[in-house]
């Protein structure tokens, strides 16, 4: 029984997203995908495996749990298609859509194959990025365990961890405020820039 080779996708990403930021602009359509994958059946007949349906589900609930930790969700609605959310990281606007729980039926004039493909990478790099995100907060990831218990977070942990996240979110934009050059504190970028700074503070003590 021959076996597809592995391939380590680390040096791609590295090359094709030369800053975390870039690779941040190119999340719309990674969440997209995943969050569908991870919604179908298996099928081996069409190569959608269980293991990377697991693989797609664990990687897209570890960002909704970063996303929930952060308070950076800005907008949310519900569409025939699913529900969309809006999440700003880093001042990236990120947009996808999150189909509904429901039975999936598979068309077969569609290339799996090549959906796969598109999967594996988008995997890889929603692995680095959510590295890099609970990172920054502090965690450990992946982390043994998510604070969940039937589909619901455990609120007093969560809430805790918010309170940390934002400690520290409030640090480091006081820290770049301190870094800033007097001589360009009082342009017009700059106080656009705080403005939305201070309304990003405002919104997470609303939360």
């Amino acid at each position: 029984m021959k076996k597809t080779p592995k391939v380590n996708l680390a040096p791609v990403i590295k090359d094709r997203y030369p800053t975390f930021v870039d690779a941040l602009r190119d999340l719309d359509d990674a969440l997209c995908l995943i969050s569908l994958y991870a919604q179908l059946p298996q099928h081996m007949t069409l190569d959608l495996k269980k293991e990377d349906i697991a693989t797609c589900t664990k990687l897209y609930n570890d960002f909704l749990f970063y996303c929930t930790v952060s308070q950076c969700f800005t907008k949310s609605f519900l569409s025939i298609k699913g529900c969309y959310y809006r999440v700003e990281i880093m001042g990236q606007p990120i947009t996808w859509i999150q189909p509904y729980k429901f039975n999936q039926r598979l068309p077969f004039d569609i290339d799996y194959k090549v959906m796969g493909t598109f999967t594996e990478f988008y995997m890889a790099l929603l692995k680095f990025i959510n590295y890099k995100l609970y990172s920054d907060l502090g965690l450990t990831y992946p982390m043994a365990t998510l604070p969940i218990t039937n589909g619901v977070y455990q609120s007093d942990e969560v809430r805790h961890m918010q309170t940390n996240a934002r400690k520290l979110f409030e640090r480091g934009m006081d820290d770049e405020d301190e870094a800033d050059a007097g001589d360009f504190q009082h342009t017009p970028e700059m106080m656009a820039m705080k403005k939305r700074q201070e309304a990003t503070k405002q919104q997470r003590r609303l939360l």
